[in-house]
């Protein structure tokens, strides 16, 4: 119930303009089975099309809606499940709504950095409680490394920075779980190729394509890095 009533809609009627075409991109390349890395390439993937409700197929909209909502859902019982085990459970539920419904209000339709913060929530304990079952703290980092690899294909820096909390959460729990930390990473591998077959791609174009979109945000990264010269600045002041 949480997820529907803080799931942030939008317009069943695409956007106009350059700034979102690039939804359009990624829901018009699933349609007409575009190759990802050789025919287009992007900081975001072929899973893409699910950040965006737009009705451009019915099966795209359908799984664009099942994913939002299980995002906002997977923040909500993330926080819930964080908070109980230090607080009695109407307290919890109260903290997650709120937690929740605020998350909604300042990001709106940006899922994929709510997923960050979902992964962050569902890693919290590892680190808060120092009588956390050894089973608890293997499931959770490799079911959010596996996620990590899942949001990857979504947008490509936030698969990025949810691997990493899932390696900094098992690292921090016990440094000498070398075991776990390895799993870690080998769940966040596999489940790239995984999810890359499942969205219909060839796995001969990962490679390029995990290449190319390194390039971007890697351009993006240096691009935001250039400072302003001091003239410039001094004309905004």
């Amino acid at each position: 119930m949480t997820a529907v009533l803080f799931w942030p809609q939008s317009s069943v009627d695409a956007d106009v303009g350059l700034d979102p075409s690039w939804e359009a991109a990624v829901a018009l390349a699933r349609i007409h089975h575009l190759a990802w890395g050789p025919e287009i390439v992007f900081t975001y993937g072929p899973l893409a099309f699910l950040q965006n409700t737009a009705y451009y197929s019915t099966q795209q909209a359908v799984l664009a809606t099942l994913y939002q909502i299980g995002v906002i859902a997977a923040l909500f019982l993330g926080v819930a499940a964080a908070m109980r085990r230090r607080y009695p459970a109407t307290t919890s539920l109260v903290g997650a709504f709120v937690t929740t419904g605020i998350t909604a209000i300042l990001l709106g339709s940006m899922y994929p950095e709510v997923v960050v913060l979902a992964a962050f929530a569902w890693s919290a304990p590892l680190l808060m409680h120092d009588d956390l079952k050894r089973s608890t703290a293997f499931i959770t980092c490799v079911v959010v490394a596996s996620v990590g690899g899942f949001e990857l294909l979504v947008k490509f820096n936030t698969g990025l920075v949810i691997a990493t909390i899932a390696l900094a959460a098992s690292i921090l729990r016990d440094w000498r779980a070398l075991g776990r930390h390895c799993v870690t990473v080998i769940a966040f591998a596999v489940s790239i190729p995984m999810w890359w077959l499942l969205a219909g791609q060839q796995l001969g174009n990962l490679p390029v394509w995990l290449r190319y979109s390194g390039q971007i945000v890697s351009g993006y990264i240096e691009g935001q890095a250039v400072p302003i010269p001091a003239t410039r600045s001094a004309r905004f002041c």
